[in-house]
């Protein structure tokens, strides 16, 4: 129970934010589009280009990021993995398209764990190792 009003509470404030649509369709669009761009993201850019991004320096970002991890752990730990996987594909893009923070790594190792659900062991081996 506590965990799923963390949820909630981290789902309305990323709302206020304008981060996360209303609804669970919104959610499953914006997870769609998410995935859609990560996945053309990493098709088109080598280890080494992916690793050479700067470094993040809006703290509001970083701050945003933050509640997404925090918030996706306890998706996780109540079972809510619709919000869990969309928390970590939201992370993930804000990495690729601003910069890396101390919460990309956990974003990339989240991604590397939906690869391997969805028995695609080379892309979980690949994100796994980038999030070293």
């Amino acid at each position: 129970k506590r965990y799923k009003a963390a949820v909630e509470m981290s789902l309305q404030i990323l709302r206020t934010l304008k981060i996360v649509p209303r609804g669970t369709f919104g959610l499953r669009m914006q997870l769609m589009k998410n995935i859609r761009h990560v996945r053309n993201y990493f098709a088109k850019h080598s280890d080494t280009a992916i690793l050479d991004k700067p470094l993040l320096t809006d703290k509001r970002l970083e701050m945003i990021m933050e509640l997404l991890i925090v918030g996706g752990f306890y998706a996780y730990g109540s079972g809510q993995l619709l919000e869990y996987v969309t928390n970590i594909m939201i992370v993930l893009r804000l990495s690729l398209e601003n910069g890396y923070c101390q919460y990309s790594g956990g974003a990339m190792m989240g991604y590397s764990l939906i690869c391997a659900s969805l028995n695609n062991m080379d892309g979980a081996y690949r994100f796994m190792h980038l999030a070293r």
